[in-house]
C-alpha cells in the first residue's frame, strides 16, 4: 500500500485509482497523472509533515536524500532544489553545515576593512607643478597637487623606461 493510499484510508473520501496505479482525490481539480503538483490538500500536509520529520531527523540527511525519500514514499518527482525551496518557505531553521568527513564547517568571518590615511605627495627638490597637457615625454607624471581641475604633475626628469622621476618611482613601486 502506497503512502497516498494510506492517507486516504482514514478519510471519508474514496480515492480514484487510475490504470497506472496513481491515486488522486476525486474532488481535486488536478489529476495526479498529468501534473507534478500535489493532488490534494491532505497529501500536501502529509508531505510537509514528513519533510519536517526528515529535515529534523538525527540522521543528518542531505536535501537530495530527503527528496529521494519523499519521492519514494509519495510516488512523486521532487528535485533536491524543490525540497530546499519548500523548507525555506516553511521557515525551517537553518541546519549546521557539514563536510563530507562529518566535521562542522567553520564559518570564517570576513576581515574588517581598515582605511589607510592618504600620504601627502612628496615633491622632490626642484619640482615644477605643470598641467598634464604641458608635460613633455621625459617629464614625471606623478600628480602632486589638486583634487579638482586643473591637476598638476611633478615634471621632473623621469627614470629611463618609466613615467616617474626617481623619488616618485620609489613611491609607486613600493
Amino acid at each position: 500500500m502506497t503512502a497516498q493510499a494510506k492517507l486516504f484510508a482514514n478519510s471519508a473520501v474514496t480515492p480514484v485509482t487510475a490504470d497506472d496505479g496513481v491515486v488522486s482525490d476525486p474532488h481535486s481539480r488536478h489529476d495526479a497523472r498529468h501534473s507534478n503538483h500535489l493532488p490534494s490538500r491532505w497529501l500536501a500536509q502529509a508531505l510537509e509533515q514528513r519533510l519536517v520529520e526528515l529535515y529534523q531527523s538525527s540522521d543528518d540527511l542531505s536535501f537530495a536524500e530527503i527528496a529521494w525519500r519523499l519521492n519514494d514514499e509519495f510516488s512523486m518527482q521532487m528535485s533536491r532544489n524543490a525540497v530546499i525551496g519548500r523548507a525555506h518557505r516553511m521557515h525551517l531553521p537553518p541546519r549546521v553545515k557539514y563536510h563530507r568527513g562529518g566535521r562542522p564547517v567553520k564559518i570564517i568571518k570576513k576581515p574588517k576593512v581598515t582605511f589607510v590615511k592618504k600620504r601627502k605627495p612628496v615633491a622632490p627638490a626642484g619640482a615644477r607643478d605643470l598641467p598634464l597637457l604641458q608635460l613633455k615625454h621625459h617629464q614625471c607624471r606623478f600628480a602632486t597637487a589638486g583634487t579638482q581641475a586643473p591637476y598638476l604633475f611633478c615634471a621632473q626628469p623621469v627614470v629611463e623606461g618609466r613615467s616617474w622621476c626617481p623619488t616618485h618611482n620609489k613611491i609607486v613601486r613600493a
